[in-house]
């Protein structure tokens, strides 16, 4: 599966299919991006094989997360999380928990304690502090929000 803009939103240059990635060439440079099936089956053979392996279990939740099964994608981001306090999946699993939470208030707010835990930055505060109060309005908590 191959999108028709690269990060940096540049349209792709010249593609070449090696080794189940999909390599870009342009004029910003070279990038390379993973072909969903061939990644997929390379999770699931890593993770019978190696059921702790972070990176894996970080993949599987960006995949996860991707294909909209956000509870899923939070517990492979949780496990590997705990394996290891890797930054990436600190962000991810984050992210994942302030999603939840702005998608669905009722159910996302069962996780504020480990909200809060992994939010440290001003910024991060803003944003989850602003999602809780917009979800208790809604709610009809008028004074918590």
């Amino acid at each position: 599966m191959c999108t028709s803009r690269s990060r940096d939103g540049n349209v792709p240059g010249n593609l070449v299919c090696y080794r189940g990635n999909v390599i870009s060439q342009g004029t910003g440079g070279v990038e390379a991006f993973h072909q969903l099936d061939a990644i997929r089956k390379e999770i699931e053979k890593t993770l019978k094989e190696h059921p702790d392996d972070t990176d894996a279990l970080t993949l599987h939740g960006e995949i996860l997360l991707d294909s909209g099964k956000r509870a899923e994608a939070i517990d492979s981001f949780r496990r590997s999380y705990k394996l290891a306090q890797d930054p990436k999946t600190h962000e991810l699993l984050r992210l994942a928990l302030l999603e939840g939470l702005e998608q669905d208030f009722k159910t996302g707010r069962a996780n504020v304690a480990e909200i809060e835990r992994l939010t440290a930055k001003p910024e991060q505060k803003a944003k989850y502090l602003q999602l809780m109060a917009a979800g208790l309005q809604a709610s009809g908590e008028w004074q918590a929000a």
